[in-house]
């Protein structure tokens, strides 16, 4: 419940951060470092990012748990996070705090870690998971509801033409199919 409630408040901090963020955001798309962004709030302790030039290039959508090249764990959001709803923006970052307590970026934290070529991540499979995690967080229902509204966010996109880049056909394909498990 803790948590919950932790969620709630920050999620409610981004929006109250975002016309602060929304000037210096042409200055920190082109940083160096992601850990020269300053954070518009942070998840059991880590920081939460607005870049979307980095997710765009790694063809990711809404959000992305990642780890820095210093180490450090991030979650790096993009502009559409912000036309979420509460209970949306609860469910992509406890689905991203998921990733990063059930340990799935743990092998990236090596230095000397690289991925070999055979090397088969089920990518949907850390999915599914890291979607149980934020159901049991906020409910299933409400989780559902959050993926139903992100979809609709997505159907927006592509009729607007935004993140071309990104095959939102397939993200919404996903996001359907990750509905579906959490439905069985």
């Amino acid at each position: 419940m803790k948590i919950l409630k932790e969620m709630k408040e920050r999620a409610t901090l981004y929006e109250s951060h975002n016309n602060e963020i929304e000037n210096d955001r042409m200055k920190k798309l082109y940083v160096d470092r992601i850990e020269d962004i300053k954070p518009v709030t942070y998840i059991q302790g880590i920081p939460v990012i607005i870049a979307p030039s980095v997710l765009s290039d790694i063809g990711a959508f809404m959000a992305c748990l990642m780890i820095s090249p210093e180490r450090n764990y991030v979650v790096i959001i993009d502009d559409l996070f912000k036309e979420l709803s509460l209970n949306a923006k609860q469910y992509v970052l406890g689905h991203e705090l998921g990733h990063h307590n059930l340990g799935h970026l743990k092998k990236f934290e090596d230095p000397n870690y690289s991925i070999d070529k055979t090397e088969s991540l089920n990518k949907i499979e850390l999915e599914y998971a890291a979607d149980e995690y934020a159901a049991k967080m906020f409910g299933y229902a409400n989780v559902v509801k959050a993926i139903d509204e992100i979809i609709g966010v997505i159907n927006k996109s592509m009729k607007k033409g935004i993140l071309s880049n990104i095959n939102l056909t397939y993200v919404k394909h996903v996001m359907s199919k990750r509905k579906k498990n959490l439905m069985k």
